[in-house]
């Protein structure tokens, strides 16, 4: 049994609690938080590099052995998105501290929950407590909707209310469906029986279709993403920014994790799921070019950047994962901090419509920057972070022969390109009479410069980044490994399988 496994989430939740009972809001309030930040995401990051030394970081919760108990499940893949989680809250609680008015004091607490609800999302092994981790997380970020709401956006609520709603009642019912059929609900118990004793059975593609709608849901795919663009953007920025980096890559991690181990012998979903985001990354990104508000425009630039993903799990090749899964954690940084942008500039100018900024490349040339480095890696300009994600995606494609889809890729890449001159020329570079505020905290700047910083890292640093995804690419893959391991969780280990046979052999 590996403690290891149950920090991410217990961590955030005691966080939560203690700031939930310390409700005035005051420096050191602010600097606790931070301070929790900075050890959680250290300890994430003791995580990612003991998933890249060993296969599975498991703990069967009370000892109770699987199928019978919960068990924690963290393997690269896992790891790297805890990580990028935990910097992302990590800067978004900087840059609350670092706002003018303060926030209310539950957004802390509530930030810490639904990260606790993220990272229990990435680390669980069986489908309840998955149900269980996306309650926890969207409850949290449905008390942050009715907190952070002005009045008269609250309508923008209702959609994202109800649309999540359904989609967990159906999350419910899809589980109920796999009990019913495998009698038990642990992945690699489920995998396993499916490998050896089912094959292909229509009822498991039946399944498998629901949970790519559930999923799909919460990623905000084409045709169920209408909810998204007004419910992120009405939101504060720094809110709005958590909300982006976070919530969707749930739903593409989820879809990535429950075809590889259970649903991936039958060619359905896969033909589904090309269809679905071809019309994701061409429907998000021209909507995008058909507003003027910044936080729109970067919602719909979300909803474009999910069909890449999409994309890529539908080819479902080991290129085309290790693509997706890289493109994921480059695009939890930069949306992120591109909506943390626009709230410096919403700061400064009091609107986040280009009709009503400009000349903030004179008067703010380090924000510009910032912007500039950030739209590019959006972009996938290379050597930025978004071209190598993207690239491997394309080459995955072209091996595949998955033509319309790259073209789909390719469109929609030039259409993002658009979309960020047209907030440059408009917002940046054009002469106006606009009078800054001077209302920024360094505070601000430095959660947007750590971000930035480490978008950078992940473009110029590609060597890395590629051999990370490729790790966890491998891992996802070797289901046999992650199935032992599962089952070796709180099995003593004897003088013979400490020699390395024993049990595994006999399986």
């Amino acid at each position: 049994m590996n403690t290891l496994a149950v920090l991410p989430i217990i961590f955030p939740l005691i966080t939560g609690v203690i700031l939930t009972v310390w409700r005035q809001t005051s420096a050191y309030r602010y600097t606790y938080m931070i301070l929790s930040g900075i050890i959680q995401v250290i300890l994430s990051a003791y995580l990612v590099v003991q998933t890249a030394l060993e296969p599975v970081v498991v703990m069967a919760v009370g000892g109770w052995q699987a199928p019978f108990g919960i068990v924690l499940t963290i393997d690269h893949f896992a790891s790297l998105l805890i990580a990028t989680a935990g910097l992302i809250t990590l800067a978004v609680g900087v840059y609350t501290a670092g706002e003018s008015e303060s926030a209310h004091p539950l957004r802390l607490p509530l930030m810490q929950f639904m990260l606790a609800g993220v990272c229990l999302s990435f680390s669980t092994g069986d489908f309840f407590n998955l149900f269980v981790a996306f309650e926890i997380m969207l409850m949290a970020s449905y008390a942050l909707l009715v907190l952070e709401y002005r009045p008269s956006d609250l309508k923008y609520a209702y959609s994202y209310l109800l649309l999540n709603i359904i989609g967990s009642g159906l999350f419910l019912a899809a589980g109920g469906l796999v009990y019913r059929l495998f009698g038990t609900l642990n992945f690699a118990n489920i995998s396993e029986r499916l490998i050896f004793t089912m094959g292909t059975d229509g009822r498991v593609v039946i399944i498998s279709v629901l949970m790519l709608f559930v999923y799909g849901l919460k990623a905000g795919m084409f045709p169920l993403f209408y909810w998204l663009p007004k419910s992120y953007s009405a939101l504060p920025p720094a809110i709005g920014g958590l909300f982006a980096g976070l919530l969707t890559k749930v739903g593409i991690y989820a879809m990535i994790r429950i075809l590889n181990l259970l649903f991936n012998n039958d060619p359905l979903p896969f033909l589904i799921l090309l269809i679905v985001a071809i019309l994701t990354m061409i429907g998000g990104i021209v909507l995008a070019l058909t507003h003027r508000s910044i936080r729109m425009i970067l919602s719909f630039n979300l909803i474009a950047h999910i069909g890449f993903m999409l994309f890529g799990i539908s080819l479902f090749t080991g290129t085309s994962i290790m693509g997706t899964v890289y493109y994921m954690v480059h695009h939890m940084i930069v949306i992120a901090s591109l909506f943390l942008i626009t709230g410096i500039m919403m700061t400064e100018t009091g609107s986040d419509s280009i009709d009503q900024m400009g000349n903030l490349f004179k008067q703010r040339p380090l924000l510009s920057v910032l912007f500039g480095l950030q739209a590019l890696a959006l972009i996938g300009i290379p050597p930025f972070s978004g071209f190598w994600g993207k690239f491997i995606i394309l080459a995955a494609g072209i091996s595949m022969g998955s033509f319309i889809g790259i073209g789909a890729l390719i469109i929609s890449s030039v259409l993002t390109l658009f979309s960020m001159i047209i907030i440059w020329f408009r917002a940046f570079y054009t002469e106006t009479d606009v009078v800054l505020t001077n209302k920024t905290s360094s505070l601000q700047y430095a959660s947007v410069l750590g971000l930035t910083a480490l978008s950078l890292f992940l473009g110029f640093g590609s060597l890395y980044g590629t051999n990370s995804a490729m790790r966890a690419t491998d891992q996802l893959q070797d289901l046999g490994t992650y199935q032992w391991m599962v089952k070796q969780a709180v099995v003593k280990p004897s003088p013979i399988n400490q020699t390395g046979g024993g049990d595994y052999d006999a399986h």
